[in-house]
């Protein structure tokens, strides 16, 4: 009889449990704010810069070497949050968010409560290492 084998997606293995004592923080702007000089929301102490795709020019942000995706200031939602996909990052609308998800092997994205929310769970699944531009 033949063998049927189903695709699946490479398993991700769950980071040990590590307990710190957090260190005193300097106050830094955490809360995402239209960035100094730009048209892009995001966080005003991470980098960001403007990059060309499709003749669209798009806003990206950079966390701890990984660069994401981030929305318009004139963006009203709903917000998508793409953490593994052919793009990655906040994104405006189901239409704006689809086309990097559907028919992409191991895709992962959820619809975001807040823009806010979209931009803090995205710095969260950088720091657990699982977001992953997907070809």
């Amino acid at each position: 009889t033949p063998t049927v084998q189903a695709a699946t997606c490479p398993a991700v293995q769950p980071a040990p449990a590590v307990i710190v004592q957090a260190a005193a923080l300097p106050a830094v702007e955490n809360h995402p704010t239209q960035t100094a000089h730009s048209g892009f929301y995001g966080f005003p102490h991470l980098p960001l810069t403007e990059v060309v795709i499709n003749g669209e020019t798009r806003g990206q942000q950079h966390y701890r070497g990984f660069a994401f995706d981030v929305p318009r200031t004139a963006a009203f939602g709903p917000f998508y949050l793409i953490t593994r996909g052919s793009r990655v990052g906040v994104f405006e609308t189901w239409q704006c968010t689809s086309p990097y998800v559907l028919g992409v092997s191991c895709s992962s994205f959820s619809r975001c409560k807040s823009l806010y929310d979209g931009l803090i769970r995205m710095l969260d699944v950088i720091d657990l290492g699982e977001a992953q531009w997907l070809p």
